[in-house]
């Protein structure tokens, strides 16, 4: 009963690990599942309870990377460091690596209480730990390097890059994903996307996702709000949709 529903917590399976939950539309009325009811994905039932839920506090080493150029064969995303500007504005002294190699990235993720990434991703699907951000054409952090990050208890994290919550599901315990990584480094909750990210288009909306983990520790309660908020403007449903918030049942439901 979404009436009485303030918060859907999806398990998936399979596929459906590629589904945009919030973007679902209910029956019989023009309107979207986020408009509802808060949404989150846990990978499992068993991680989901196992992961850290802190008490918030104001976030005081926030890292900002972003990364245009991946080398030859993907585009130059000639919007990312104007979106990394934007995000970065709305934090007092962010880290924001230069250049953003993987030892100078996992240095600053170091403790890190917030961590934002806009670029490019790559899948590996016969070697999942081989996944990766990709920071240079040079320079790739993997999904194995980013579990053995020790990030600040309970951080939250954004990836604005394609289908960082997609990737192979060997165990049955969800897919090996660049999001289950960094809940594995200790991340609360990760905000992360199932299919792509269209350069530029969602600047305003990532803006609005931090603008909302300012107020809210529950990465699921940000993003839900600022879904909300780009529906009420008439937001292209491409800008928004593509990312579910992955992680652990908090306190804040």
């Amino acid at each position: 009963d979404l009436q009485t529903t303030r918060t859907l917590v999806f398990v998936p399976d399979g596929p459906l690990h590629s589904v945009a939950f919030g973007a679902l539309p209910l029956a019989g009325v023009a309107r979207r599942l986020v408009e509802e009811v808060t949404v989150l994905v846990a990978p499992s039932i068993q991680l989901a309870r196992d992961l850290p839920q802190p008490p918030f506090k104001t976030p005081r080493r926030v890292v900002v990377v972003g990364a245009p150029d991946a080398g030859p064969g993907l585009p130059r995303l000639r919007e990312v460091p104007a979106e990394g500007d934007a995000i970065a504005g709305l934090y007092r002294n962010p880290i924001r690596p230069a250049p953003a190699g993987v030892d100078a990235t996992a240095d600053a993720l170091t403790n890190a209480d917030v961590f934002h990434f806009s670029g490019h991703a790559s899948a590996d699907k016969d070697v999942p730990g081989a996944t990766a951000l990709l920071l240079s054409p040079k320079d790739a952090l993997t999904a194995d390097r980013i579990a053995t990050l020790q990030m600040g208890r309970g951080s939250r994290v954004v990836l604005a890059a394609c289908s960082t919550a997609r990737g192979s599901s060997p165990f049955g315990e969800g897919p090996i994903s660049l999001a289950r990584a960094f809940l594995m480094a200790g991340a609360s909750g990760v905000i992360a996307s199932v299919t792509e990210v269209l350069d530029g288009a969602s600047t305003r909306f990532l803006v609005d996702v931090h603008t909302q983990l300012a107020a809210h520790p529950d990465v699921a309660v940000a993003l839900s709000l600022a879904q909300r908020q780009a529906i009420a403007r008439g937001d292209p449903i491409d800008s928004w949709s593509p990312f579910n918030a992955v992680g652990a049942l908090s306190r804040e439901r």
